[in-house]
C-alpha cells in the first residue's frame, strides 16, 4: 500500500477534499447515505486527480427518495402497459 498523503502539497490536499465532497454530494443527490466515510473507503489517484467512494455495506437509501423511485417505476410500468394495449 502506497502512502502519499504526507507528500501532498496544500493544493493537492484541497483537490483530494474537493473530490471527496463532490462524491458525497452526488450520493446525497441520489438519496444515499453512506454511513461509513473514512479514508479507507475513499480511493484517490493522485496522478489522475480522481476519487471514488467505495464500500456501501452500511449505506441506506433515503425513504423519501425510495418512495419517489417507486412512484416513477409504477408510472413507467403503467405507461408501458398503455402502449402495449395501443
Amino acid at each position: 500500500m502506497q502512502t502519499f498523503f504526507n507528500t501532498f502539497t496544500i493544493e493537492e490536499v484541497k483537490h483530494y477534499i474537493f473530490e471527496l465532497l463532490v462524491g458525497l454530494k452526488n450520493l446525497k443527490d441520489l438519496g444515499i447515505y453512506h454511513r461509513d466515510i473514512k479514508p479507507g473507503n475513499f480511493l484517490y489517484n493522485p496522478d489522475t486527480k480522481r476519487g471514488m467512494i467505495i464500500d456501501f455495506g452500511l449505506a441506506e437509501i433515503d425513504p423519501k427518495y425510495q418512495s419517489a423511485l417507486e412512484q416513477k417505476y409504477v408510472k413507467m410500468k403503467e405507461e408501458k402497459k398503455d402502449l402495449a394495449e395501443f
